[in-house]
């Protein structure tokens, strides 16, 4: 991301030996993180205490910028503490947060049963060409940070659920629909959805807190 912090040195007559002097940082490494164009957030702190001027002057357009078309879609964005420029934010995707689990439980209930229907669909099918085996999933975030992602595959009638959480950490749980939740009251393969449901909901719910609190231990 490109910003302004060498033109407001050369209006107060500054060098980046004299901001590194001044902040007590390496010269040369202070010199490759302004190139770069994403030094850590507390690092443009420092720099601004130094030569006495506000951080969000470091943001503010220049000339070049001024003139450029406007796209009316650019964004900061800051991550692990260093600072990014987003030029196109109307294209990122956006996750549904469930903050009301009752949501979450009626996304989830409907996704099985659809699941379920085309799995009954492919049972029935008398041709190859007449099953339905596209992929599908549903994916969001809840209240501990937890992201997950749930897949389906008609194929096998298999649901794979990974649950991301903390600095990278996964798990990942595998259901087999027609070994593991065969409806044992019907004879035509039917699952029974909502054991499948209540387990897949549960797992969501609570197998990221229990690991965290694990941890702690």
């Amino acid at each position: 991301m490109e910003l302004r912090i060498k033109d407001i040195l050369k209006e107060k007559g500054l060098s980046v030996k004299d901001v590194a002097d001044r902040t007590g940082m390496d010269p040369s490494n202070l010199n490759s993180s302004l190139k770069k164009g994403n030094p850590r957030l507390s690092t443009l702190v420092d720099i601004a205490n130094a030569i006495g001027c506000d951080v969000k002057e470091f943001f503010a357009p220049n000339e070049e910028s001024v003139n450029a078309p406007k796209t009316g879609n650019q964004s900061l964005v800051l991550l692990d503490g260093e600072v990014y420029r987003m030029t196109k934010a109307k294209d990122v995707v956006k996750l549904p947060i469930y903050t009301d689990y009752a949501e979450l439980r009626n996304n989830l209930r409907g996704f099985v049963k659809r699941a379920e229907k085309v799995d009954r669909k492919n049972r029935l099918a008398k041709e190859e060409k007449d099953k339905d085996n596209n992929p599908f999933s549903m994916m969001g975030m809840v209240e501990t940070f937890e992201v997950f992602s749930l897949l389906f595959l008609p194929e096998t009638a298999t649901f794979y659920l990974t649950l991301c959480y903390k600095a990278g950490k996964y798990q990942t749980y595998s259901y087999d629909a027609r070994l593991e939740y065969n409806n044992p009251k019907k004879e035509d393969g039917s699952w029974d959805t909502e054991m499948l449901y209540a387990e897949i909901r549960n797992d969501i719910e609570c197998a990221v807190k229990a690991k965290m609190e694990a941890e702690k231990d």
